[in-house]
């Protein structure tokens, strides 16, 4: 899948800035086209990215939420339930350009 565009970043922008923050909220049946058959994701995927500068590496961390629609395992109607999430991810500062899309999906 190709990523979202809002989702990759060039290097070098973040390092003339000194870092990044970035607030986005994404489709979530666009960003997840192929969920798992027990769940359809529901609404807006609100992400949150922070870009740090390390000597050799950049530094993401992000928090996420969003919703998934899941069947209730004893009367199996389905309910939006939601989530939020957090991660770290680190990317060479050498890179032309790097995309969030795969550590936040």
């Amino acid at each position: 899948m190709t990523a979202p565009a809002s989702l990759r970043f060039r290097v070098q922008d973040i390092v003339e800035a000194g870092g990044l923050d970035v607030s986005l909220e994404l489709d979530s049946k666009a960003f997840f086209p192929e969920p798992p058959p027990e769940a359809a994701p529901v609404g807006t995927l609100k992400v949150s990215l922070e870009f740090s500068l390390g000597t050799e590496e950049v530094l993401l961390q992000a928090s996420l939420a969003g919703a998934w629609e899941l069947a209730c395992g004893r009367c199996l109607v389905s309910h939006a339930i939601p989530f939020k999430a957090a991660l770290e991810e680190t990317f060479p500062s050498s890179a032309e350009a790097l995309d969030a899309s795969e550590a936040v999906r």
